[in-house]
């Protein structure tokens, strides 16, 4: 009887380990299960006039990353694709377009619900480009 119920013990043990296993998401499944849309741009150190044209600039940019390294974004009614990846430590995503050559995006934030880039501006200092996923 005591074997039986040890074997009992760990089966049930094992069953509430296994249901509780939650899976665990990367960096790279936050990016890519959503396509992004630009929300807004905030510094406390730009001044408020670049950062309405930012908004205003930005406005209606979608960009989608997909998993097989390729992405698409619209900005300013003009749609163009690429290659992206992570750099080492996840910290910035390498983009490479036609366009634009190769563009290192240092990410602040990547988490689900929200992604934000970082800018330095030589001149302004940083400020942060939030995007929300597209509903």
């Amino acid at each position: 009887m005591k074997s039986f119920s040890s074997l009992w013990m760990i089966c049930l043990g094992l069953v509430v380990a296994l249901s509780s296993c939650e899976e665990i998401k990367t960096e790279h499944d936050y990016l890519i299960e959503s396509s992004w849309k630009f929300s807004e741009v905030s510094s406390d150190e730009w001044d408020q006039a670049s950062m309405n044209i930012i908004d205003q600039l930005l406005s209606g940019h979608e960009i989608s990353f997909h998993a097989d390294g390729t992405f698409t974004e619209i900005y300013l009614s003009n749609t163009q694709s690429g290659t992206w990846e992570f750099n080492q430590d996840f910290t910035a995503l390498i983009m490479d377009t036609e366009s634009f050559g190769e563009l290192t995006r240092p990410i602040q934030t990547l988490e689900e619900g929200v992604l934000i880039f970082e800018e330095l501006d030589q001149v302004q200092g940083t400020a942060f480009f939030r995007y929300e996923p597209i509903e």
